[in-house]
């Protein structure tokens, strides 16, 4: 027991004795070994482009100095250990700043304001067509690239655009897009079509302000290189079966159309699915890497169809049973929702070409097999309201008279288990030239010349304060005799 106490004794001297040089020491004097908090460098030059139209720069020196330009210069002194930036003006002014060592870019507050910076160095732009390098320029990052002349096609060939791709899967999106590395865009050459009815596409910002995109023309019934819009939150264009902006059903990625197509602008919305229908092909965006999905298809009575737990997949194949109108409803487990609109077996419109003589000419519509006219004419006894055409693609007016604001057409399309269409109002407007070349013979006889395609004259004479009109078939004089002289 003795030499127990006696072991604990000294273990507790022990104790006490190490604990006594511990504290010392951390009373004691600074460590000089101990290192200090590293100052980091930042080089180079920053700019930002301002509203008014100038260029305000912030240049760093050595000794951990920097210049920054606003509407004047003022010069200041910072340290920066890598994550915070102390930064102080020589005029006293207040000033702060982070910075970005990846994206190469500082934020820098001053009198108020914030302005983003960002490294003002050179990239390069080269132009590759056919394989070959043709030409390149020098564009400062962060800024964007002007449109260069389009190069030469080949016989057979058309150009359609640049791409940033080999596979032509981006287009670039000249005035828009801002060059942050070097990058080579590639020229996209397709085959020429021949015979290939083309369309318009015209292009609507659905709901927000700004000029909408000039229009298109298909090629080949296909649009290439669609144009960009330089706002944050737009995703891109997509196709309407109702060319409503609210009821979208598809994302435009160079499917065939075949018909006039308005492309609405699709903007980012919270915690919204973005669903596209393609035949039977339903996709859409996703809602995070551990979402879950259900979908709905309901018609146009809103009974649902099918309803279905697409567990992580973001892609579904439906065979719709009928045509007819559809909504495709998905939502996440994580709060995500989104709906397409999809009208099934929907029969694209005829396009009205035109008329020779009385016939009024239209195009053929896929999977069509009659056409019904519709028309609005000048004699009253007349009713054209769907009017069996067969399935011809002319229709004989000649038994109708014109109208002063002319002839009226729509030609619906239809065809068993498809959806009908109808084209756009069509005006057949023919106005006679007024007649000229009047005069009076010796014997009294008022003539004038032929009015091309008149087939009846109406003469108007005024003599004596007495006005007469007279109805004339065919005939380009009429005798005055009966008039006394004056």
């Amino acid at each position: 027991m003795k030499f127990g106490k006696r072991l604990l004794a000294c273990l507790t001297l022990f104790i006490v004795a190490v604990a006594s040089a511990l504290t010392f020491a951390a009373c004691g004097e600074p460590d000089e070994n101990k290192p200090e908090t590293p100052n980091v460098a930042i080089t180079g030059e920053y700019y930002y482009d301002a509203p008014n139209g100038k260029e305000y720069t912030i240049t760093f020196g050595d000794g951990y100095t920097f210049t920054l330009t606003l509407e004047e210069a003022m010069t200041g002194k910072y340290s920066y250990d890598g994550k915070a930036v102390t930064a102080t003006l020589d005029n006293g002014g207040e000033v702060s700043f982070t910075y970005n060592p990846t994206a190469k870019s500082a934020n820098v507050t001053y009198g108020g304001s914030t302005y983003t910076f960002i490294e003002k160095v050179e990239y390069t732009v080269k132009y590759n067509v056919n394989g070959q390098e043709t030409d390149s320029v020098k564009v400062i990052n962060g800024r964007t690239l002007a449109k260069p002349e389009d190069p030469a096609a080949a016989e057979g060939k058309t150009f359609v655009g640049w791409y940033k791709d080999q596979a032509y899967k981006a287009s670039f999106a000249f005035g828009v897009e801002r060059v942050t590395s070097n990058v080579t865009l590639y020229a996209r050459f397709i085959d020429t079509p021949q015979g290939a009815q083309e369309y318009e596409i015209t292009f609507d910002l659905n709901g927000h302000e700004g000029t909408a995109p000039e229009a298109m023309t298909t090629i080949g019934g296909k649009v290439y290189n669609l144009p960009a819009v330089a706002e944050e939150g737009f995703l891109g264009w997509w196709v309407s079966a109702y060319n409503d902006g609210s009821k979208l059903t598809y994302a435009y990625a160079e499917q065939e159309l075949e018909q006039k197509t308005t492309f609405f602008a699709l903007w980012a919305s919270e915690k919204a699915l973005y669903v596209s229908v393609n035949g039977n092909e339903i996709t859409w965006t996703k809602a995070g890497n551990v979402a879950t999905y259900t979908y709905e298809i309901k018609n146009a009575e809103g009974e649902t169809v099918k309803r279905a737990n697409a567990a992580n997949a973001t892609s579904a194949t439906f065979a719709f049973p009928a045509a007819g109108d559809y909504t495709v409803e998905v939502a996440s487990n994580t709060g995500y929702a989104g709906t397409a609109y999809y009208a099934h077996n929907q029969l694209a419109p005829t396009v009205i070409l035109g008329y020779e003589g009385n016939s009024l000419y239209y195009t053929a519509v896929k999977n069509a097999t009659k056409y019904y006219i519709n028309a609005e004419c000048g004699t009253e006894t007349h009713t054209h309201q769907m009017v069996d055409n067969g399935a011809s693609l002319y229709y004989d007016f000649s038994a109708c008279d014109m109208k002063e604001d002319g002839i009226k057409f729509t030609v619906v399309a239809t065809a068993e288990g498809y959806l009908s269409s109808t084209s756009e109002e069509y005006a057949v407007i023919r106005n006679l030239e007024a007649a000229e070349g009047f005069a009076v013979d010796a014997n009294e006889l008022l003539t004038w010349n032929a009015v091309e395609n008149a087939t009846a004259y109406t003469i108007t004479i005024t003599a004596g304060g007495n006005t007469a009109t007279y109805e004339l078939s065919g005939a380009t004089s009429y005798d005055l005799k009966e008039y006394a002289a004056g």
